[in-house]
């Protein structure tokens, strides 16, 4: 039986969860466990189930993340009993800078955890009770309300991203695959990648009516001084010529410019581009 609301036990657990935030870290706690079917493999760790039919197993972790809003981690341990929780994983240095961009929404990303080129899984989730977590040692994850905005971001991001039609994949293909070989490199346009703080487009008449015009809007950084001039110009050409007409979208338009300088509407009318849904693996 549940212990009793207004008990002893209970009031410690509600206690030794009320410290914990969203975004805060269980570093010793390197195990996560999902349920799968042993007889149908997708993962490594279901390769070391037993038998048939659904079964939980544990694939190893560098820590786990605390998704669960902050308010409803605070909240008695009766009423709101679940925490959510994400395992933590090593990336590629080269991914980092897109990841912490919100470029990759499958990762959300702390500076606490960037020096050690670790990110959050937003792909799995685990639900551990709060007792559970009462037993855990606590690592502040957001350092202050700005980081602690923009995780809250990234799992928003995650669950509301905008599910573009088939066709459009195919059709920025190539601008894809220039971004990430280029991103990282030194050169003029990597540091022009760099420099970006987001790309939006947005579709006329409509992502419905074919074939549209795509215009894509390559939003810079607010301290972004690499491009002027020309050197823009060009570059936004390369750009937009890797898109060529198709059946779907005819040739797109673009500009370079920065957040203060978009209108709501134009903003609020725009969709957020990212690797992850871009890609086809």
């Amino acid at each position: 039986m549940p212990l009793n609301r207004d008990g002893p036990e209970i009031a410690r657990i509600t206690t030794a969860c009320h410290p914990w935030r969203q975004g805060d870290l269980a570093m010793k706690e390197i195990w996560f466990a999902h349920a799968c079917d042993p007889s149908n493999p997708l993962t490594s760790a279901a390769e070391g189930g037993e038998g048939c039919g659904t079964e939980i197993v544990e694939s190893a972790t560098e820590g786990l993340m605390v998704v669960t809003q902050t308010c409803d981690i605070r909240r008695h341990c009766i009423d709101r009993p679940y925490v959510e929780v994400c395992p933590l994983v090593k990336v590629d240095v080269t991914k980092l800078d897109e990841i912490e961009r919100l470029m990759r929404p499958s990762f959300a990303s702390l500076k606490v955890l960037s020096e050690l080129n670790l990110v959050a899984d937003l792909d799995r989730v685990m639900t551990v009770e709060k007792a559970v977590l009462a037993t855990w040692n606590r690592t502040q994850g957001c350092q202050d309300e700005e980081e602690s905005k923009r995780l809250a971001a990234a799992l928003a991001r995650k669950r509301s991203r905008f599910a573009f039609p088939n066709e459009f994949r195919e059709f920025v293909e190539k601008l894809r695959d220039r971004i990430k070989e280029k991103h990282s490199k030194a050169s003029p346009e990597g540091k022009a990648l760099r420099g970006l703080a987001e790309i939006r487009v947005s579709a006329e008449p409509s992502w419905t009516h074919i074939p549209a015009t795509t215009m894509f809007w390559f939003i810079r950084r607010d301290d972004d001084t690499v491009l002027t001039g020309d050197d823009a110009a060009d570059m936004l050409r390369r750009w937009l010529d890797l898109m060529p007409a198709t059946a779907s979208f005819k040739r797109p338009i673009g500009q370079f410019i920065r957040l203060s300088e978009m209108t709501a509407p134009e903003y609020l009318a725009s969709e957020r581009l990212d690797l992850d849904h871009l890609s086809q693996t």
